[in-house]
């Protein structure tokens, strides 16, 4: 049968392999592997149960083995797996503890090695692998930093 783990949750996200709960008091914590620091905890060591990650988080979004974090001040944070750019970031090289991307977002959504998100004045914007054309960008280039999708 289902066990509590904690109580005060607003929202959730989930992995494959790993878990991200934020908490009512805008309190973010993380559980699950950890291979590429994923659970933005500044190391790779796995957690078997929840742990404080960072304060005054807005929303949170999962990834195969990537997490973007949404902040009250509507900053955009990432962390893990970056091989693709999915942390859109400039690089393609893996972060394990949050770095900041972007000012200005209001929504986020991380796909298993792309992310998007969108902006404060409703514009979308993708990062990440492209093979399939899922970034929108009308090209099947990978990318490593937030790119508009022009709708």
């Amino acid at each position: 049968s289902p066990i509590k783990i904690m109580g005060s949750v607003k929202a959730i996200a989930a992995s494959s392999d790993f878990s991200l709960v934020l908490k009512e008091d805008n309190t973010l914590w993380a559980m699950g592997l950890n291979t590429y620091g994923q659970l933005c905890n500044g190391n790779t060591s796995t957690i078997s149960q929840p742990v404080k990650v960072m304060d005054n988080a807005a929303a949170v979004s999962a990834g195969v083995y990537h997490t973007l974090i949404l902040k009250t001040d509507h900053t955009l944070w990432v962390v893990g797996r970056n091989d693709f750019g999915q942390l859109g970031d400039g690089t393609v090289s893996n972060r394990t503890a949050p770095v900041k991307v972007l000012d200005g977002v209001k929504a986020i959504s991380a796909g298993g090695f792309h992310s998007l998100i969108v902006k404060n004045d409703n514009t979308i914007w993708a990062t990440g692998r492209n093979t399939e054309g899922q970034l929108g960008t009308g090209d099947n280039g990978h990318k490593n930093v937030f790119t508009k999708i022009n709708l």
